[in-house]
């Protein structure tokens, strides 16, 4: 089949366009984060970021998770899933709260977030997940969202003593609403955006950072400097990790499960 010279020119315009196109979005770091795609920041290479943050070191806690999917439904606007104990009742149950990111195609959202701790991660039994409905959804509404979903799950008017929460991505804008409250006895920030937000925040004893700067890549965002202030103000409770964004995530659900 003849291609006419204009049809010729044409296809020349249309892939020089696309490859122009691709120069300025920048490059998606792939299989890392998906929401987050942009130039390296200063031209930093994974040598360059890896020596400016020291050695990576590795994952901490103790873990759970991986025993079922557990029942799940929406209660105002939050995802409940939860999964009683043994004896199929619920008894002082691990109450974990989780601040989801945001993405294209619905990646890292509440749908996506609450669908990969069912698929990937499994929860433990005695176990009540409370997923927040976007990642700025104000902390006072979420936490009685929880309270009220542990109290319908234990049959019981009574709150519970103490909760976990893992902020993920960009759901560090709703963490950095929360880190303060002493109602939370364990908080993971999992590969957060570095935001001042959260670098502002109040850090309690009980906060425990994983990040991997690698996974962050933004225009016109300067991640590395973020992080770094971060790990300032968290000192030996900021971890570098080499993992990707989505197993940061799910390594410290397993922990928070633990």
């Amino acid at each position: 089949m003849k291609i006419s010279e204009s049809q010729l020119r044409r296809l020349i315009r249309n892939r020089l366009i696309l490859e122009r196109s691709k120069d300025e979005r920048g490059t998606v770091v792939t299989g890392k984060s998906p929401d987050r795609s942009g130039p390296s920041q200063g031209g930093s290479s994974r040598e360059s970021k890896s020596l400016s943050f020291g050695d990576s070191g590795s994952f901490s806690g103790s873990t759970g998770g991986g025993q079922g999917e557990g029942e799940r439904e929406k209660q105002g606007g939050a995802v409940v899933i939860k999964l009683p104990g043994d004896d199929d009742e619920f008894s002082d149950p691990n109450l974990i709260y989780v601040y989801p990111g945001i993405g294209k195609g619905g990646y890292g959202r509440q749908g996506w977030v609450a669908d990969n701790i069912q698929s990937e991660v499994g929860l433990s039994p005695n176990t009540i997940i409370v997923v927040a409905n976007t990642k700025r959804t104000p902390w006072s509404r979420f936490k009685r969202q929880g309270i009220n979903a542990y109290k319908e799950a234990i049959g019981e008017d009574q709150e519970p003593d103490s909760a976990r929460m893992v902020g993920w991505s960009a759901g560090a804008d709703g963490l950095s609403q929360a880190t303060s409250d002493g109602f939370l006895g364990s908080i993971w920030y999992a590969d957060p955006s570095p935001i001042g937000k959260l670098i502002n925040a109040d850090h309690g004893s009980g906060a425990k950072m994983y990040f991997n700067p690698e996974n962050w890549n933004i225009k016109g965002f300067d991640t590395d400097s973020g992080f770094t202030n971060l790990k300032e103000k968290l000192s030996d409770k900021a971890i570098l990790v080499d993992s990707s964004h989505n197993d940061i995530f799910f390594q410290s659900m397993r922990e928070a499960m633990g």
